[in-house]
């Protein structure tokens, strides 16, 4: 016999020596197919010696070849997804046509793989893969060898591709150094720091209330400051709030809404000064017509304030005395015995009392 495709192992005949059988198994990762015939040289007889025929032959279809991936295996179009982009066709090639291969055949992580299909019998396959939300984990797609071709024969190797994933926003913290401002410090350092390196930041993307606020800069795109000016005679709260749409570096959209206050009192107090007499004469006795109660009130309390921030003229004027809340202060203006000197009582030029 000549044996192509394959073995056959040593052949046995039953009892009469009219069937003869042998096993043949085909070649490994061939597709060569199985013949065994009969050799030109072959000399066999029967019984009585007539020679055999040797024109037959017996034939049968071999593939016995295993499907693999192709060359560009399994290919994740995208080389990096984010928040704005995050997905990204899937394409796995078979060097054949592949049967009961499905989405259980695939190991997914860092996202999400849509119901995978083929439009062209099976050598094709393509899915969508959706990477997770707010997460660094890279995204991968592997497959291992649980397929198998139109035959049946199971796929010979896995692989698995994989794509940079950074889905995480951006986010911020709004600082003020200075709990409150006032008419002698009315500047803050305001800091704010991102929870990574940002781009397209500027002034333009943060709300100011209450005053203003210098140039945000910047040396490694995560911490920026800049300094806060209260606006002057007022009590507005101040404020900065991230507003903008800034990003990360690889487009990623910050998050909003980030700020922080400071109380703001640049009012300066202001004040009236009133006799309760509007002339004073000669004292008669006891009637004190040469005394006027001098009431000063100030538009909010203050303090550090005492006679020697007035100048009195014409008279003298008793230590001042003030209610609760440091806005009214009284004392007792007694007038300069024979005189004519108008009485007058003023703020002295280095008054120093503050709200």
């Amino acid at each position: 016999l000549v044996v192509e495709g394959g073995t056959l192992t040593e052949l046995t005949s039953n009892a009469s020596n009219t069937v003869w059988t042998g096993t043949f198994t085909a070649t490994d990762d061939s597709t060569t197919n199985a013949k065994v015939k009969f050799a030109d040289a072959a000399n066999y007889t029967d019984v009585t010696g007539n020679d055999g025929a040797t024109d037959v032959e017996a034939v049968a279809v071999v593939d016995t070849v295993s499907p693999d991936l192709a060359a560009s295996g399994i290919e994740i179009t995208a080389a990096n997804l984010n928040d704005a982009t995050n997905t990204s066709v899937v394409t796995i090639t078979f060097t054949e046509a592949v049967t009961e291969f499905n989405n259980s055949d695939i190991t997914v992580t860092g996202g999400t793989l849509s119901t995978v299909g083929s439009n062209d019998g099976g050598v094709t396959w393509s899915g969508i893969f959706t990477a997770s939300d707010d997460s660094t984990a890279n995204g991968t797609i592997t497959i291992g060898t649980d397929y198998q071709d139109l035959v049946g024969n199971v796929g010979a190797d896995g692989g698995t591709d994989s794509v940079v994933v950074d889905t995480i926003n951006p986010t911020a913290t709004v600082t003020f150094a200075e709990d409150g401002l006032d008419d002698d410090t009315n500047e803050s350092l305001v800091t704010i720091v991102f929870s990574e390196a940002v781009a397209n930041f500027s002034n333009a993307d943060v709300s100011v209330v209450g005053g203003t606020l210098g140039t945000l800069t910047s040396a490694d795109q995560i911490t920026w400051t800049a300094t806060f000016t209260a606006s002057d005679d007022s009590t507005e709260e101040a404020s900065v709030t991230v507003i903008g749409e800034y990003e990360d570096n690889v487009g990623n959209i910050g998050a909003t809404g980030a700020d922080d206050t400071a109380t703001v009192d640049t009012t300066n107090p202001t004040a009236t000064i009133v006799f309760d007499q509007t002339s004073l004469k000669k004292e008669t006795g006891s009637d004190g017509a040469d005394e006027s109660v001098v009431t000063i009130t100030f538009s909010e309390g203050v303090t550090a304030f005492s006679n020697e921030d007035l100048v009195v003229e014409g008279g003298t004027l008793t230590e001042l005395t003030s209610n609760a809340s440091n806005t009214v202060w009284t004392g007792t203006f007694t007038a300069t015995d024979d005189s004519t000197t108008n009485a007058k009582v003023k703020f002295a030029d280095a008054a120093n009392y503050t709200d």
